[in-house]
């Protein structure tokens, strides 16, 4: 494993090479383990956490930091004293009020004869890594040096996991997959099964939850589509049903603008009432969304300030197109009984010239009581006035 780490270290290129039995984000073994000295009847006496043999430069190689103590050297070799390095997570469950340096844990001793690991001292403390997973919690986990892990693990270990190598270039244009393939076939006679950057082997730990989040993306623009026809729909029979009123206020003086503005307030009204609830189901649904998949915040002011706009814009859109159709449909309505419509406005002049009267300072009832069946109701209703 040294050998190896060495040959493709003093690759053209190469800044750090380093192997474990598996990648971040992808399966490793959980192992038991027992504190030397701390009482049985402690709940942090033992426990069963993450279990990784490493090679030497594998902190180097992933920039994790060592955070107290010190990396693995050449020196922590079989039959050297054993040793072990533990993630801050680890530290923090387990060593919540001490100094894990210099502490001693038995791990394995549950597993029977094969798998017992002699009792290591913890060497230093690194930063956290997401090992099971971008979505998970940070699990505890115990780095071991290749060279010192029991024969029996390794040979489970190789059978079940394999080893992966993780090789970082000084720059994205160094192409090492060619000369790694060759050192493999020369120094171990196995081929190398795959070789990727480590974005690839990232994403694809997260293909489920982006697929479970394009399926949510599609059923929300169908949402969005509907939602815009049933709103096209609802201001359309709503203006229809006013069309009197609206042939009304257009026999009295309205002009088309005022008609459109009075529709779109109205429209506004409505659209602000639905954003608002909008708004606070979104967010709840974002707390349950970041949990499938990194990145999603229930804080997302750009994102709700875009949607919003385009509710906005939709409601305005629609609520134009059906108030337009409603001044159309006013106009005629206005127009259906000529004689009335000249009626009603000579009626209309009279009344101004007497009182003062200004067409705009009517309140309009519903249409349905104040124009009865057409416009002569309208005339007669008003006259009677």
């Amino acid at each position: 494993m040294n050998e190896l780490g060495d040959r493709l270290q003093a690759l053209p290129g190469v800044e750090s090479a380093g192997a474990a039995i598996n990648l971040p984000t992808q399966l490793v073994p959980d192992f038991p383990f027992d504190i030397v000295g701390r009482a049985k009847d402690r709940k942090d006496a033992n426990g069963d956490e993450k279990y990784i043999p490493i090679s030497g430069r594998y902190f180097d190689a992933l920039r994790i930091p060592v955070v107290a103590g010190r990396s693995f050297t050449a020196a922590d070799a079989h039959g050297s004293a054993p040793v072990l390095i533990v993630n801050q997570q680890f530290a923090r469950t387990y060593f919540k009020n001490e100094n894990p340096i210099g502490q001693h844990v038995r791990i394995g001793a549950m597993m029977g004869p094969g798998f017992e690991d002699p009792v290591r001292e913890i060497v230093g403390v690194v930063g956290d890594a997401k090992q099971t997973g971008l979505n998970m919690d940070v699990p505890g986990i115990m780095y071991l040096p290749w060279s010192q892990i029991p024969d029996k693990l390794t040979q489970m270990g190789n059978g079940l996991l394999g080893t992966s190598w993780i090789v970082r270039t000084k720059s994205a244009g160094v192409d090492v997959a060619t000369p790694a393939r060759r050192i493999f076939m020369d120094s171990e006679h196995a081929p190398l099964l795959s070789v990727e950057p480590l974005d690839v082997v990232i994403s694809a730990s997260i293909a489920q939850q982006r697929f479970t989040m394009i399926l949510l993306s599609g059923f929300g623009l169908i949402s969005l589509v509907l939602g815009a026809t049933g709103l096209y729909g609802v201001m359309s029979y709503t203006i229809a049903g006013r069309t009197k009123e609206i042939g009304v206020r257009m026999a009295i003086g309205a002009q088309r603008g005022d008609i459109l503005g009075m529709v779109l307030r109205e429209a506004g009204v409505l659209v602000g009432m639905g954003m608002v609830a909008g708004i606070a189901l979104a967010v709840a649904a974002a707390k349950v969304l970041q949990h499938l998949l990194p990145g999603i915040t229930s804080d997302a002011p750009a994102t709700l300030a875009a949607v919003c706009g385009l509710l906005l814009l939709t409601g305005a859109v629609c609520r134009v197109v059906a108030g337009e159709t409603g001044c159309v449909d006013g106009t005629d309505a206005g127009a259906a009984d000529g004689v009335g419509a000249l009626l009603f406005g000579r009626y209309m002049e009279i009344y101004r010239q007497l009182v003062g009267f200004e067409p705009e300072d009517l309140v309009l009832e519903d249409s349905s009581e104040v124009a009865g069946d057409g416009v002569d109701g309208v005339v007669h209703c008003w006259w009677r006035h």
